[in-house]
């Protein structure tokens, strides 16, 4: 399965659709959205992607779908599965 984030641009591309959806569900319009825009540009991809991942795995949306949707790596995506107890290592 290939990621977006093997063609150009698409892991930036993604990033800004996961900012705008953050200034979406927060309301902000104006100044608020410029702030925080701001704020969330130094925060890493999974980092910025994970409250939605969470999200759509609770919901028990496909993991090709999230992975493609948030242009995370397999390996982001199993970090973040683990961490919320969706999926359980075999080994560390």
């Amino acid at each position: 399965m290939k990621c977006c984030s093997q063609k150009n641009g698409g892991r930036d591309e993604a990033r800004q659709k996961v900012i705008q959806r953050w200034i979406e569900e927060s309301g902000a319009d104006g100044d608020c959205e410029t702030s925080i825009r701001n704020l969330l540009k130094d925060y890493p991809h999974k980092e910025l992607c994970r409250g939605f991942v969470v999200r759509d795995i609770r919901r028990g949306l496909d993991r090709g779908l999230i992975v493609e949707r948030y242009c995370l790596t397999l390996w982001e995506f199993r970090q973040i599965a683990i961490q919320i107890g969706h999926y359980r290592p075999i080994r560390f």
